[in-house]
């Protein structure tokens, strides 16, 4: 028998919208609910973040607070979330992210992969390789940087100067070229 593995939704910490929002007397006029919504809630966002991720407001407190439809805060915090101040996770909530984000999963390294530019473009087999090698390396927890060259590299000590910005843990280089 197996059993189900649940998530279970943090209660949140913050206060009360009433409370944080106190001088809110409706959203911007002159601008759509979407844009006016967003830029409120964004000021909210940053002003709230703290040192750990911790649960956000429901839609529903927020589409109720602001007079709003819930699909229309679904859709800010969607856009939210592409800035990176808040993560959606299905049926848990959406947390506020910290201050300093903090990967899920530590990263042991970053692994440089200088590629010719041409090869991967045209055979199949090269972006296989590349794709595998990423794979391989993430199930390892470490990062994939992909660096493109061409064959006629006409300054060696401008590429190397690239790869060292890069600030790479280490570099595999499949086929490298005789220089």
């Amino acid at each position: 028998m197996f059993s189900r593995m649940r998530r279970v939704r943090r209660p949140n910490q913050l206060p009360p919208l009433a409370s944080v929002l106190r001088n809110f007397s409706g959203l911007a006029a002159g601008q759509t609910q979407t844009h006016a919504l967003f830029q409120a809630l964004r000021k909210l966002a940053l002003r709230l973040r703290g040192d750990t991720a911790q649960p956000f407001y429901s839609t529903r407190e927020i589409a109720e607070f602001f007079g709003v439809p819930q699909p229309t805060v679904v859709q800010v915090y969607g856009e939210l979330e592409m800035e990176g101040l808040v993560v959606r996770l299905r049926s848990v909530g959406t947390l506020l992210q910290p201050i300093k984000r903090q990967p899920r999963v530590p990263v042991r390294g970053v692994v440089g992969l200088p590629i010719w530019q041409w090869g991967f473009c045209h055979l199949a087999e090269w972006r296989r390789f590349y794709h595998q090698m990423e794979e391989t390396l993430a199930r390892h927890h470490l990062v994939a940087d992909f660096i493109f060259f061409s064959t006629e590299i006409s300054d060696q000590e401008h590429f190397l100067e690239r790869l060292l910005s890069h600030n790479l843990d280490f570099v595999l280089w499949y086929k490298p070229l005789p220089a």
